[in-house]
């Protein structure tokens, strides 16, 4: 799951390269690839990962299961915004528009790279500590499932 993590950034990016390139054809069909998987990712971790976090035990740790919930909602809050604020811009983009869209998604980035800190050094390393091998592969495999339901 944390491998998904960099795909997100490497769309997030691809998306802000076609802003800088003043492309928003570009930057919107990006920022919708981005805005799909992170809301899937985050969305699949709420059904499967974080009840067995929380069954393990992850409600005593520093990154409770509230806590992860509670970034997921903000990270959705931003995607909203800056889903609006991308469909609002008219072209040619104004420098000013520009450089604000762009301040506002740095906020978004810099809550994605606290949160993914947040689950790849307290989330999954407790589940591998706290999880027996087995159970670590069910919740794998009913994440992969959910993800392709018609996957054998």
């Amino acid at each position: 799951m944390m491998a998904e993590h960099r795909e997100h950034e490497r769309l997030f990016l691809m998306h802000r390269k076609a802003l800088l390139d003043r492309d928003l054809p570009r930057a919107r069909r990006a920022f919708t690839e981005f805005a799909t998987t992170l809301r899937e990712h985050a969305e699949l971790e709420e059904r499967h990962v974080l009840p067995a976090y929380a069954e393990a035990g992850g409600d005593a740790t520093d990154s409770p299961p509230a806590q992860i919930l509670k970034e997921h909602d903000k990270l959705r809050n931003f995607l909203a915004n800056l889903d609006r604020r991308l469909a609002e811009l008219a072209e040619p983009v104004d420098d000013a528009e520009l450089l604000d869209l762009l301040d506002a998604e740095a906020w978004l980035k810099n809550l994605m790279a606290h949160h993914d800190l947040r689950e790849g050094r307290a989330v999954y390393p407790f589940l591998s500590e706290h999880l027996d091998e087995p159970s670590q592969v069910r919740v794998l495999e009913t994440v992969r499932g959910a993800r392709n339901p018609t996957d054998p």
